[in-house]
């Protein structure tokens, strides 16, 4: 088996080389600065190549997939969405760059095994979308809310309001005021910086759909 290491930060992929040939003293380890070349490379199927995304502005993804290597994604920082966009982007996996470099044997063995190196939140994810694909699920849609900076209240009104529901209803389902319901509507809209409810659903459907596997 062959490992790639696509990396121009010296460090970390002299410190990983090291590490790698430690733990699979039988493994050809090589490093490169660019992925522009692995058009040259005798990669077969199995072989691995661990992309270090931190240094590049953009990841050549139609070249990546197009691969027939398993491709591991490093980044400055694993979240929900960043898993979501490393699998849609054909990665196997995907893992802080911060991490101790010896807990990469540990996820090599892994994508050796031909699983995937995601958390169980994504695969959850994955497998509702695949069970049911005709509506926004709620993983996803939770973890998108959680990047607006709104109360527990307001996020329970946006999820409502995604819904179409008008403030009658709301307050109904809520157990408040239809006062109330239209102050934390302008306050949601105006911290999102949006000028209307169809504006909101808009972009959550915009966002939604970006995260949404294919």
């Amino acid at each position: 088996m062959k490992l790639y290491i696509v990396s121009t930060d010296d460090d970390f992929s002299g410190g990983l080389k090291a590490q790698l040939q430690l733990a699979f003293r039988n493994y050809n380890i090589k490093i490169f600065s660019s992925v522009g070349v692995t058009f040259k490379w005798e990669l077969r199927e199995g072989d691995l190549l661990i992309y270090d995304s931190t240094v590049y502005k953009d990841h050549p993804g139609d070249l990546l997939r197009s691969l027939p290597c398993h491709n591991l994604k490093v980044t400055e920082k694993v979240d929900f969405f960043e898993e979501l966009r490393s699998l849609s982007a054909g990665f196997v996996g995907v893992v802080e760059k911060g991490i101790a470099l010896d807990l990469y044997p540990k996820v090599i063995r892994c994508l050796n095994k031909k699983e995937y190196w995601f958390s169980r939140q994504l695969i959850s994810h994955v497998l509702s979308q695949f069970q049911n694909n005709t509506a926004p699920n709620d993983v996803t849609m939770e973890a998108l809310l959680q990047q607006f900076e709104l109360t527990p209240r307001e996020l329970q009104l946006v999820k409502q309001m995604y819904l179409g529901k008008n403030n009658s209803a709301i307050a109904n389902d809520l157990h408040i005021s239809v006062h109330t319901v239209k102050s934390h509507v302008s306050n949601i809209l105006a911290k999102l910086e949006l000028n209307s409810r169809n504006e909101l659903q808009a972009t959550l459907n915009s966002k939604l759909q970006t995260y949404t596997i294919k």
